[in-house]
């Protein structure tokens, strides 16, 4: 053999040596990634065979087992795949699986968070199963589950984040295989209040009453009739649980026997000064005593005042205020419910429209009938909330516990449900989650809470739109905020009174007409101190006490320190309310200001802009959220139903 030939095999086999070993190499890697493929088929099959008469008869063992097994294919999908990844982003030619390649990393992270968490539930899963198909209550089963798998939770909490993380940032979605598609709604709706689910599920048996009985105060807040924590507080009732269970659940009125109160005076002391400024009360009752933003402490108060009330009532655990927002997106968790004594269903879409009706007169009652219905009158908060139990009771395994835990959720975050525990490490984990309805403001940084309060005796918040137009001046600290209130109802010839007769005439519509008396209370952050602001005098026949007020916005010096106002919207009008303050320097530090724009209980979706101007000569470089970016003034246009942080970023 001459030396070109020679030379020439050597060339050869240099590159068929590495060809073939590289062929091999696929060859290998593609028939074990095909193995694990049709293993994770397989499972597929035998999860659809296990499932088909529902997860509750499922084996418990064989369904923890399956889990494990998907597991482990993914660690060896991920073994195997891990050489090869390099290669993916330039396999978008290849049919159906094409667009996928690109983020074929990403997938497989989400698999292999997915299933690590699964892997960490199993047991919690097999242990839960078993005690349901004993004939446990299903409810009580959850809880006590739920109570023995808190370490669990805590271990899965990182790769909820990463799931969370990467399945936002995935660009390919809409290529994924039909059957994945049709779960992406659910992913999308679910997967951002995972990590509030997981903290709740580590609390929730405590509070249902896992390891031991607990009672709570229940507050019906009706939120047409707007105060400090959400609404005037039409009723109250006793919620007992154990083990998940409603032991009982009873309403009554907040109304009161006036022959009592007169002859207990000496129980009560005076309200605080607005109250009886503006509403002439001369005692402090539990129904007014949600008169303070900051929910533990308005709680703390009526539930020392209920137990003035009513002596014999049990020392409670804790204090639940919900308004009729709450009922409205309960509803959308568990759907709609028959109400027998309404005769009708209610649902998400109605049931506010509904109790509004069922607070009416019937249409046949005589006058002589007047007190019976004026007793009656709110009997259909217990109506309802009956439904609802029977509903979740029934069967609870048909309803959608995703659906179910994201209304609860909702709640929580919309501030329409507020939970007050005696228990330390409970309202401890509820300040951690911002479901304790505390509301005072943070240190270094701008903050904002506007809280109305109805003080005319009637429901026309259900009627007023409001919206918020703050400006934020960083080069003077100097901050201006407008509210502006718009009364829908038409406007009417008949002057203005601050309380409703009770009469067989009257409608809830005609509540909802008036004209709105309202005490404002602006929180800014800590160590503002006002400048000005609008004036709205009273005339003297307008309130209650007939006594004329000036309209000047005050200062009330009590901890946290904020403005206040007083005015009428009468119907059919707009009124704008607004305050002109310096800020502390603290607001904005090191080129970074925060505004915290704080959500009233109670209050519906809300429009707000936000101006926030750089000092001079200053370049903003981020928003968080979105702004628009006019020369040095960032402007955020939002609307809010729940708390906001906004942040802006800027180089001198």
């Amino acid at each position: 053999m001459n030396n070109t030939k020679r030379r020439r095999l050597t060339i050869a086999l240099i590159i068929l040596i590495p060809l073939c070993l590289l062929t091999s190499f696929f060859a290998v890697k593609g028939w074990r990634l095909y193995q694990i493929a049709q293993s994770l088929q397989t499972t597929q099959t035998e999860i659809e065979t296990l499932t088909a008469n529902g997860l509750s008869n499922a084996d418990p063992a064989a369904t923890a087992q399956l889990v494990r097994d998907v597991r482990a294919d993914v660690v060896d999908l991920q073994k195997e795949a891990k050489p090869l990844l390099w290669l993916t982003p330039y396999l978008g030619w290849l049919p159906r699986v094409g667009p996928l390649m690109p983020e074929a990393r990403d997938y497989l992270q989400l698999a292999d968070a997915g299933t690590r968490a699964g892997d960490q539930l199993a047991p919690t899963l097999e242990t839960g199963l078993r005690s349901l198909q004993a004939g446990g209550d299903p409810i009580g089963v959850a809880l006590n589950t739920l109570a023995g798998a808190t370490s669990a939770l805590q271990a899965i909490e990182p790769d909820i984040a990463t799931i969370q993380t990467v399945w936002g940032g995935l660009a390919s979605k809409e290529s994924l295989p039909w059957a994945v598609r049709q779960l992406t709604p659910k992913i999308d709706t679910y997967l951002p209040i995972a990590d509030e689910g997981i903290e709740a599920a580590q609390i929730l048996p405590s509070l249902l009453g896992a390891n031991g009985e607990k009672q709570y105060l229940l507050l019906i807040q009706n939120d047409d009739e707007r105060r400090a924590t959400g609404g005037f507080v039409s009723g109250a009732g006793r919620l007992q649980v154990a083990d998940g269970a409603i032991i009982a659940l009873e309403f009554h009125s907040s109304d009161y026997d006036l022959q009592w109160l007169i002859e207990n005076s000496e129980l009560f002391d005076w309200p605080p000064e607005p109250l009886t400024r503006y509403m002439n009360l001369p005692y402090l009752l539990y129904r007014d005593a949600n008169y303070w933003p900051d929910f533990p402490k308005s709680a703390e108060k009526i539930l020392e005042l209920y137990k003035v009330e009513y002596a014999n009532s049990p020392d409670f655990d804790g204090l639940i205020a919900l308004d009729q927002q709450f009922v409205s997106i309960l509803l959308s968790g568990t759907g709609a419910v028959y109400v027998p004594e309404l005769d009708q269903s209610v649902s998400s879409d109605n049931v506010i429209s509904v109790m509004r009706s069922a607070w009416n007169p019937p249409e046949d009652v005589q006058q002589n009938e007047r007190g019976e219905w004026f007793v009656d009158r709110k009997s259909f908060v217990g109506d309802v909330a009956k439904a609802i139990q029977e509903r979740l009771l029934t069967d609870p395994t048909q309803l959608d516990v995703l659906a179910l835990g994201s209304a609860m959720i909702e709640s929580l975050e919309t501030r329409h449900m507020q939970i007050y525990s005696a228990d330390p490490t409970i309202a401890a984990k509820l300040a951690e989650l911002g479901w304790d309805g505390a509301a005072l403001p943070p240190e270094d940084s701008d903050y904002l809470l506007v809280v109305d309060s109805n003080m005319g005796y009637n429901k026309a918040n259900g009627a007023v739109e409001r919206e918020i137009d703050y400006s934020a001046d960083l080069q003077t600290n100097t901050a201006n905020l407008v509210v502006q209130y718009r009364h829908t109802a038409n406007a009417r010839s008949q002057p203005c009174t601050p309380n409703v007769q009770y009469s067989i005439d009257i409608r809830y519509r005609d509540m909802l007409d008036a004209c709105l008396y309202n005490f404002v209370r602006v929180y800014p952050a800590t160590g503002s101190t006002l400048i000005d602001g609008s004036v709205h005098p009273t005339a003297g026949n307008l309130t209650l006490t007939e006594e004329p007020f000036d309209g000047q916005p005050f200062v009330i010096d009590e901890s946290p320190t904020h403005f206040a106002n007083f005015f009428i919207v009468n119907p059919g009008t707009i009124l704008q309310n607004s305050y002109q303050y310096q800020l502390p320097a603290s607001v904005a530090q090191n080129g970074v200001y925060r505004l915290m724009l704080r959500k009233q209980a109670g209050a519906g979706m809300e429009i707000a802009r936000v101006h926030v101007t750089v000092p001079s000569g200053s370049t903003i470089n981020t928003t968080t959220p979105a702004a628009t970016i006019n020369g040095a003034t960032a402007t955020f246009e939002l609307a809010f139903d729940r708390d906001v942080e906004i942040e802006v970023t800027y180089r001198p």
